[in-house]
């Protein structure tokens, strides 16, 4: 079943459930995966920089609504950041040092973006997953308040932000409660992960949707699909040995069908090729 992550002791925590964790070290391990031996060291230091030039335009301690206007445009007036509306399935706008590198992202980089610098700058924001959008919430507005990275940074009420899911989605929708919660460190990587995936495999480019699979299985090791594709990618890249737990997880859950015919002859496929290896 899935490693580990000795390489990862950060994703490792969160896999063992614990809710003290830092997205911002999550991230650049995700990074590792595509790069390795990256080091994250001047990234943590231009963040660290940006942050101090930002802190300084502080006009008092409690400022917060004048700190998101100098973060906003410290950000995108400044130093460049924008959204990606032209290839938006680039891998590339899902690892924190691209977006950093190249200024332009997807909305929940963008929106790890503004976090990683507000928790420098005790800024009161958290993430909310919205239905096929990702932004963030004020805590210390009186009413909903959002801000959309992947939009310059625009300040929105709970109608706007409504209005704004509407368009993305292509019907009227009412956003509850629930649907505009905090997003929790779980959910959070999770929706990183779905998008790397997503991106990795409409590019066939099944090398690097490998580890974000392993991933995805760690920490829903219940979600057949998930092992399923886990399964079937290691085996395309000559993995075998690794698909065959997945596969059998799924051949002893599923009940006799189709589907189990399919994933047993995979099973064997990976077991006889895995059986010439040794």
């Amino acid at each position: 079943m899935p490693p580990r992550f000795a390489e990862s002791p950060e994703f490792a925590r969160l896999v063992r459930g614990e809710t003290a964790v830092s997205l911002e070290l999550l991230a650049f391990e995700l990074a590792r995966d595509a790069y390795p031996g990256f080091d994250s060291k001047a990234y943590v230091e231009w963040l660290d920089q940006l942050a101090e030039r930002v802190g300084q335009r502080r006009s008092s301690p409690t400022d917060s609504e004048g700190i998101l206007g100098q973060l906003r445009w410290a950000l995108h007036v400044e130093e460049g950041f924008r959204g990606d509306r032209d290839t938006y399935q680039d891998a590339r706008n899902s690892y924190l040092n691209d977006v950093i590198d190249r200024r332009i992202g997807i909305p929940i980089t963008l929106s790890l973006l503004y976090l990683l610098l507000a928790e420098r700058l005790k800024l009161p924001l958290v993430g909310v997953g919205l239905p096929a959008h990702f932004m963030l919430r004020r805590l210390d507005a009186a009413v909903p308040t959002f801000v959309d990275p992947f939009h310059e940074g625009d300040i929105l009420d709970l109608a706007a932000c409504e209005s704004r899911i509407s368009r993305v989605l292509g019907r009227p929708i009412r956003l509850s409660a629930e649907q505009i919660a905090p997003c929790g460190p779980v959910a959070f990587i999770t929706r990183m992960l779905q998008n790397l995936r997503a991106a990795h495999l409409s590019h066939g480019d099944y090398p690097s949707a490998l580890p974000v699979l392993r991933r995805l299985a760690a920490l829903h090791p219940s979600d057949f699909d998930i092992l399923v594709e886990w399964g079937t990618t290691a085996l395309r890249v000559e993995h075998p040995g690794e698909a065959i737990g997945p596969l059998r997880t799924c051949v002893d859950a599923l009940k006799d069908g189709p589907a189990r015919l399919q994933l047993t002859a995979l099973l064997k496929r990976a077991e006889r090729k895995q059986a010439e290896l040794n």
